[in-house]
């Protein structure tokens, strides 16, 4: 036998044990991301929220108000698989401030990914008097039923194991009286999604002047 004949399967075990190793300090530094809180509620009370504009029709028979809705993927990833996003992800909770202050932001904000400190720290930051989010990264979700056709794949995150919170926010300028969130279940995900608690995360708001509340459903 050749000399050389073993070298493709020396070569290929080598690339295995880079990509465990790599995976391993992935899961380490994002296992630190996962120390990272989603932030804390604010639920204002429906007397100190501001009114909509609301146009009534000429017979009085009926009225109208728009709500100006934004969703929004902040791609607050932590590092490795994002770098040096900090400083964009201040600049959308200043400016998502300062279009507040001025009367010019959307009412309501659904935010996606926000997993860093720093991109909870610009929701938390971006001037919402309502906020809720969810789920967390330890909430229990149902199980899944039945064999999945595939077996996992470790190297690709599916490790059921998950690390950090869902990633959802929902900001409001009108009062948010309810909300709740639900995490999908462990094994209903694929690759490196496995590794984030994701869910749906549901807000109820009531808007002055408006008969019946609204109600929103964030999920990504």
């Amino acid at each position: 036998m050749p000399a050389n004949s073993k070298r493709p399967a020396v070569a290929g075990e080598a690339a295995k044990r880079g990509g465990v190793f790599a995976l391993g300090v992935a899961l380490m530094a994002l296992g630190l991301a996962g120390c990272t809180h989603l932030p804390r509620a604010r639920l204002p009370a429906c007397s100190l929220a501001p009114a909509p504009a609301i146009k009534v029709a000429a017979d009085g028979g009926s009225a109208t108000t728009t709500l100006d809705v934004l969703t929004y993927n902040i791609e607050g990833l932590p590092w490795p698989a994002r770098a040096s996003r900090a400083k964009q992800l201040a600049e959308i909770g200043r400016i998502l401030s300062e279009l507040q202050g001025v009367g010019q932001a959307p009412d309501i904000v659904l935010f996606q990914e926000m997993f860093s400190g720093a991109a909870v720290r610009a929701v938390d930051q971006s001037g919402y008097a309502a906020l809720v989010a969810g789920p967390g990264r330890t909430q229990k979700g149902p199980e899944a039923t039945g064999r999945l056709p595939l077996r996992a794949k470790p190297l690709k995150g599916e490790i059921g194991i998950r690390l950090m919170t869902s990633g959802l926010a929902i900001a409001s300028r009108f009062p948010i009286v309810t909300s709740h969130s639900e995490p999908y279940a462990r094994l209903s995900c694929a690759g490196f999604d496995c590794l984030a608690n994701k869910g749906v995360l549901a807000a109820r708001v009531v808007i002055p002047g408006v008969p019946s509340p609204v109600d929103l459903l964030n999920t990504h």
